[in-house]
């Protein structure tokens, strides 16, 4: 055997690791998961990132959350009033590592999630009236 950590002999020791921790997960002692994350290594030395969370909780549940926490963070940023109900499209989300498009809609007429830029959001749901933006959608779609 060799004296350093290796790409392939991390990935196996990752393996055995997660399903010793899943075995242990599975008793009802722990209401806990826990999963192994990144790995950073030198020749002598290896560093796993530990994720612990409720059992249940799926990632997706965690980054929905997120979302919602920069939602409320960044509208009063951008002055968008997440109470303001637009007849079409809800305001479900922010992504903050996004650049261009960060707002997360969800189309209440066509089923599905689609994200949007910034002037969109404050288009959508700043602090003007929306009525105004669906009779300028109309004005345009009547002479097109």
């Amino acid at each position: 055997m060799t004296d350093k950590f290796t790409k392939p002999i991390l990935r196996n020791l990752r393996m055995t690791l997660q399903e010793v921790l899943d075995a242990e997960c599975k008793t009802d002692k722990i209401p806990f998961k826990f999963t192994l994350g990144n790995c950073t290594f030198e020749e002598d030395q290896a560093k796993f990132q530990l994720i612990v969370t409720f059992k249940g909780t799926t990632p997706q549940d965690i980054q929905r959350k997120k979302e919602y926490e920069d939602l409320q963070q960044m509208a009063k940023f951008f002055d968008i009033d997440l109470l303001k109900k637009h007849p079409r499209y809800t305001l479900v989300g922010y992504k903050s590592k996004a650049r261009t498009k960060p707002w997360i809609i969800t189309d209440n007429q066509r089923s599905g999630e689609f994200i949007i830029t910034d002037d969109q959001a404050k288009t959508l749901f700043g602090k003007k009236d929306v009525n105004e933006f669906i009779e300028r959608q109309r004005e345009a779609q009547s002479n097109a």
